[in-house]
C-alpha cells in the first residue's frame, strides 16, 4: 500500500505561527470580508423594515383621469381624489360631469406609484415600489441570494476538489466584485434578484474555499482555535457592512454597493499573493508546486526546508491507505451540496480516524434509504432537520427585522445583533466539552426561545412605556446571542449523531434545512408589517419545540463514534436521553471522541 504523507508535520517542521502563515492567514481574512454583504446587504439597500421604512402614500396623479384606463374620464380637477398609504379615491365633486355626478367612491391602486417622505437615501424599495401588493418581491430577492449559496455548494466545492482551493478562491472573488459592481447598474427588480442568485454562489465559493486553505495551513491541534478566530472575523465582516451603510445613509442604495463591491479590489492581485492549500498539492501528487511553497515558507520562516523535504519524501509514512477516506486527501472524492458542513467539520478529525482505522476494517457503504429503513437514525435526522429549519429562520430572520426594533437606529441595532456574537462565541467555547453537545444545544435553543418570547410580550406592552420598550430590544439580543450559539453547537453535533458513511450525507441535509429557514426569513419584514410580534412569536414558540425534540437525541460527547449503523444501535440505547452529560471516567479532552470533530463550523454560520 502506498503511504500518505503527513502534512501536519511539514508545517510543524517549517514552523506554525511564523511570517508566512500570518501573511496568508491575514490576506484570505481580509479576502473574506465581503462574504458577508451577499445576504445581509438587503437589510440596508432594501428591506422594507417597520419602523425605518420612511412614511409614504399614493403620488398626486398629475394627468387626465382617462390617461389612467380606469373607467373614468375627465379632468383631474373634477373630481375628488383622496391619496392613502396603498390605495387612492375618486369621489364625484360639483364639476364631475353629469355622466360621473351619481358615480359612487371608487378605490383604485397607486395609479402612478408611490411618495416617499424620506431623508436618507433612496433604496430599492424606493425605487421599484415594494410596498403593499409588491412588498413581497422584496423577499423573493433574499430568496435568490439563499438558493445560490446553496448552488454554489454544490459547484464550488467540487471545483475546489477538483482544480485546487486557491483557484476557486481567487476565481470567484474577481467574479464577485464584477457582480457586487453589476448589481449596482441593474435597472430593475427581475435583473437586481438574478444577479443576486450569482452572488449567492460565488459567496459559498469564496467562503468555503478560503476556510479550507486556512484549516489546511495549521496542523490539527490548531483547528478548533481557529474556528473560533472565525467567529471574530465573521462579525468583523459584518460590521464593515454597518459602518459602510451609516456613512453612505444620505446616498441611493447604489452608491453603498459600488462601496461594498469595491471592498474586494484587492482581488484582481490575489493570483499572485496567494498560495495554493499545500496538503491539496500532495494529495494530487502535484509534488514540484509543493516543493515550492515548502521552500517558500521555509525562507519566510527563517527555517532549514530539508527536514519538511524529507517528510515530503518519505514513502514509508506510518498511516495507512484507508486514510485516503478523508475528504482532502482523496482527489475523486468530491464535495457536494450533502458533503459542504461535514468537510469542514471532518477535516479536524482526519488523524485520528487514521488511529482508528489501523484497527478496523472500512466501513461499510450505506445509503440515503438506509436512514429511512432505520428508526434511530430516522429520528435523529427529522429532530435535527426541523432544528436546521428554526436555527436558519431565527438566525437569518433576527438580523433581517433588526431595523423593527423600537429603540435604537436600524444602524445600532444591527451593530449590537452582530457585537452579541461575540460573547456567544466565548460561551460557546467554554462549555461545549463541559455541559457536552446535547445539553448545551437544549440550553441555548431554550435560551433563545424564552428570549424571544419574553421579547414579544415585553413589545406588547410597551406602548408608551420606554423601560418596557428597551427591555423588549434587550431580550431580542440575549435571544440573538443564544440562537447564533445554538447554530454553532449543532454544526458540531450533528455529524456526530450518524455512523461514518452516513456523516457526510446527513450534514448536507442539515444543511440544506438550513436554508430552507433562511428562505423562510427573507419574508419576515413582510410579515411584521401585518403583526409586528408574529416573528418573534414564531422564531421563539420555533425554538421551544427544538428545546423539546432534542431530549430524543443522545449525546456525543467523551463516547467513541459509531462507525455502521450497528454500532450506532447498540450505542444509542446505552444511553437514557433525559440524563444529564456526565464525562466518562477517565475522558480526556484532549482526546474526547475517537472521531470527535472540532468546532471547524462557524464560517457557515454565514
Amino acid at each position: 500500500m502506498e503511504s500518505v504523507v503527513d502534512v501536519d508535520k511539514i508545517w510543524k517542521a517549517l514552523g506554525v505561527w511564523k511570517p508566512y502563515q500570518i501573511f496568508q492567514l491575514a490576506y484570505i481574512y481580509v479576502g473574506t470580508i465581503p462574504v458577508a454583504y451577499p445576504v445581509l446587504s438587503w437589510v440596508f439597500v432594501g428591506i422594507p423594515s417597520l419602523g425605518y421604512t420612511p412614511p409614504y402614500r399614493c403620488k398626486t396623479l398629475n394627468q387626465n383621469l382617462s390617461v389612467y384606463d380606469i373607467g373614468i374620464h375627465g379632468n383631474l380637477s373634477d373630481f375628488h381624489v383622496e391619496y392613502d398609504k396603498c390605495d387612492l379615491t375618486i369621489r364625484p365633486s360639483n364639476l364631475t360631469p353629469d355622466e360621473y355626478r351619481n358615480m359612487g367612491p371608487k378605490k383604485f391602486d397607486c395609479l402612478d406609484g408611490y411618495y416617499f417622505d424620506h431623508n436618507e437615501g433612496e433604496t430599492v424599495t424606493m425605487e421599484w415600489n415594494l410596498v403593499c401588493g409588491n412588498a413581497g418581491l422584496g423577499g423573493l430577492s433574499t430568496t435568490m441570494v439563499l438558493l445560490g449559496m446553496c448552488l454554489g455548494a454544490t459547484i464550488f466545492t467540487t471545483l475546489a476538489d477538483r482544480y485546487g482551493r486557491k483557484t476557486v478562491a481567487v476565481y470567484t472573488h474577481l467574479a464577485l466584485l464584477g457582480f457586487q459592481l453589476a448589481l449596482a447598474f441593474m435597472p430593475n427588480l427581475p435583473s437586481f434578484a438574478a444577479v443576486r442568485l450569482v452572488l449567492g454562489a460565488l459567496q459559498q465559493g469564496l467562503s468555503l474555499s478560503t476556510y479550507v486553505l486556512i484549516i489546511e495551513m495549521f496542523p490539527m491541534e490548531w483547528r478548533g482555535y481557529l474556528a473560533f478566530v472565525e467567529c471574530i472575523v465573521w462579525a468583523f465582516c459584518v460590521f464593515t457592512l454597518v459602518a459602510f451603510a451609516w456613512f453612505l445613509r444620505m446616498f441611493t442604495w447604489r452608491y453603498l454597493q459600488i462601496a461594498l463591491a469595491l471592498v474586494s479590489f484587492h482581488a484582481l492581485f490575489g493570483y499572485w499573493i496567494l498560495d495554493e492549500s499545500l496538503r491539496w498539492l500532495i494529495a494530487n501528487q502535484r509534488t514540484e508546486e509543493a516543493i515550492k511553497i515548502i521552500r517558500k515558507a521555509a525562507r519566510w520562516n527563517g527555517r532549514d526546508p530539508m527536514e519538511a523535504l524529507k517528510i515530503l519524501d518519505n514513502k514509508n509514512d506510518e498511516k495507512s491507505e484507508l486514510s485516503k477516506n478523508t475528504i482532502d486527501e482523496t482527489p475523486d472524492d468530491h464535495l457536494s451540496c450533502s458533503q459542504t458542513l461535514s468537510q469542514e467539520i471532518s477535516i479536524n478529525k482526519m488523524d485520528e480516524d487514521n488511529e482508528s482505522s489501523k484497527k478496523t476494517l472500512r466501513p461499510p457503504r450505506y445509503s440515503f434509504f438506509d436512514i429511512l429503513k432505520n428508526k434511530i437514525l430516522l429520528r435523529n435526522s427529522i429532530i435535527l432537520c426541523y432544528t436546521w429549519v428554526v436555527n436558519g429562520g431565527t438566525y437569518y430572520g433576527l438580523f433581517l427585522t433588526s431595523g423593527s426594533l423600537k429603540v435604537g437606529s436600524r444602524f445600532m441595532n444591527f451593530f449590537i445583533n452582530t457585537l452579541v456574537e461575540i460573547p456567544g462565541s466565548i460561551l460557546f467555547y467554554l462549555v461545549i466539552d463541559r455541559l457536552g453537545r446535547k445539553y448545551t444545544s437544549i440550553i441555548f435553543h431554550g435560551a433563545a426561545a424564552i428570549s424571544l418570547i419574553t421579547s414579544v410580550a415585553l413589545l406588547k406592552v410597551s406602548e408608551g412605556d420606554d423601560t418596557a420598550a428597551i427591555a423588549s430590544v434587550i431580550f431580542s439580543y440575549l435571544g440573538k446571542l443564544a440562537i447564533g450559539s445554538s447554530f454553532m453547537t449543532i454544526f458540531m453535533y450533528t455529524p456526530e449523531l450518524f455512523p461514518t458513511n452516513l456523516r457526510n450525507a446527513c450534514s448536507g441535509i442539515g444543511s440544506a434545512a438550513g436554508r430552507l429557514g433562511g428562505v423562510v426569513s427573507s419574508y419576515s419584514g413582510v410579515l411584521m408589517q401585518y403583526a409586528i410580534w408574529a416573528p418573534g412569536v414564531l422564531f421563539g414558540s420555533s425554538c421551544l419545540i427544538a428545546t423539546f425534540l432534542q431530549f430524543f437525541l443522545p449525546e456525543t460527547a467523551g463516547y467513541i463514534l459509531p462507525q455502521t449503523i450497528e454500532e450506532m444501535e447498540i450505542w444509542a440505547k446505552e444511553q437514557s436521553y433525559f440524563r444529564p452529560y456526565k464525562k466518562k471516567k477517565g475522558f480526556d479532552k484532549e482526546k474526547g471522541n475517537q472521531e470527535k470533530p472540532d468546532a471547524e463550523l462557524t464560517n457557515l454560520t454565514q
